[in-house]
């Protein structure tokens, strides 16, 4: 354990929790900003949904929504007997909460699992990381898969990675708009 990053080390900081629920916390957020917002997505819409909802006025102050989600012209990861397949996770879960958001004229920056699935993670990647023991964050990621008994396959992808990554690095991605809508029938 000597070589982990600090973070990881860290006692837990009750202090952090707060009683509001995830859209008012979102809300309280976005109207405390003296600055538009980014907000990030790398989960179901339900709370941003929710949360514009409640108060449509925090879209205001709301720059643009970075979204992973959806999957346009290609396979789903969704996996389940009553499903197609045609699915991404984040937006099976609440459909309508993610047509909601698309729908919300909010500008949207969409990560979808078209574009995302041309970064696999793959064993070699994680034995690269392996060998840098230097670094401790490294070398505890590349290990991570024997000491939780991980399997890695080429079906994991840097899904979140690349959404957020999106913030940082400019010129990361090429942009292209398109139009889309959320389908709310599940496919068999």
């Amino acid at each position: 354990m000597a070589n982990l990053p600090h973070t990881v080390c860290q006692a837990f900081d009750k202090s952090l929790l707060t009683k509001e629920s995830g859209p008012d916390f979102m809300i309280r957020k976005i109207k405390e900003s003296k600055e538009k917002v980014t907000v990030v997505m790398t989960g179901p819409c339900c709370n941003v949904a929710a949360a514009l909802e409640k108060d449509p006025s925090i879209k205001d102050n709301i720059e643009e929504l970075l979204i992973m989600g959806g999957a346009i012209d290609c396979k789903g990861n969704v996996e389940r007997f009553d499903h197609d397949g045609s699915a991404e996770w984040n937006f099976y879960y609440d459909p309508e909460a993610a047509r909601k958001v698309i729908h919300s004229g909010l500008r949207i920056v969409l990560f979808t699992l078209d574009a995302i699935n041309n970064c696999p993670l793959r064993k070699e990647f994680y034995s690269d990381l392996a060998k840098h023991k230097k670094y401790s964050a490294a070398y505890y990621i590349g290990c991570s898969t024997t000491l939780f008994g991980i399997h890695v396959s080429d079906t994991m992808y840097m899904w979140d990675p690349v959404t957020t990554s999106y913030l940082g690095c400019e010129g990361l991605c090429k942009l292209v708009e398109r139009e889309i809508d959320v389908e709310l029938e599940n496919p068999s």
